[in-house]
């Protein structure tokens, strides 16, 4: 801002735009991540239960059936693999597309106010470049800010369950039976036919 502050602004009014398009592609790229490791588990869990019971799946001529059930499976999986790819492509224009256009924002802008005498050329690439890298590292960190919260929200369950009073606590004496304390177990144990 000392050596800029219109060009600054300028550029900063894209920073916006730049986090928010990253934390969205986090989010999109981790859900359907976790859904083809489902449908992956799904369809190796269906392969386990014919490996495993080979011996009913074959006399009974199932072994048809038993494809089908995999199939689909897999089919569900590479469909939403396929939207994978077609996202992480998307994802990767548009990631390239916020800094490249701010690129082509900030250059122009900055040659309009080297024209007109307000700025020099160092001037112009030093603001650049240092609102740029507060830029990307503003959107470097979102998705560490999802875990972070996503971790407060696990801790708070963890918290409740552990500073929760048992309905049950031993060391109340007025629950226990007025003859808790002389409680002795007698008895005999007898082996017969270990060997």
């Amino acid at each position: 801002f000392t050596k800029g502050w219109k060009m600054a602004l300028v550029i900063l009014a894209t920073t916006p735009l730049g986090v928010a398009s990253m934390g969205a592609i986090g989010c999109t790229m981790m859900r359907l991540v976790m859904r083809t490791q489902d449908f992956y588990a799904r369809a190796g869990q269906v392969a386990e239960e014919i490996l495993s019971c080979i011996r009913t799946v074959v006399p009974f001529g199932i072994q048809e059936d038993a494809l089908k059930r995999y199939n689909t499976n897999l089919i569900t999986t590479h469909k939403t693999g396929n939207k994978r790819g077609i996202a992480m492509g998307t994802s990767f224009g548009i990631m390239n597309l916020v800094p490249f256009g701010t690129f082509g924002l900030a250059f122009w802008y900055g040659g309009t106010l080297v024209v007109d005498g307000e700025m020099t050329a160092g001037n112009v690439y030093v603001v650049f470049m240092g609102v740029m890298m507060g830029t990307m590292s503003m959107s470097m960190i979102s998705p560490h800010i999802t875990k972070i919260a996503d971790a407060c929200g696990c801790a708070y369950e963890v918290y409740g369950t552990i500073d929760r009073k048992s309905l049950i606590d031993p060391r109340e004496d007025d629950k226990l039976p007025a003859d808790a304390n002389n409680f002795v177990i007698q008895g005999e144990i007898e082996f017969r036919g270990v060997c």
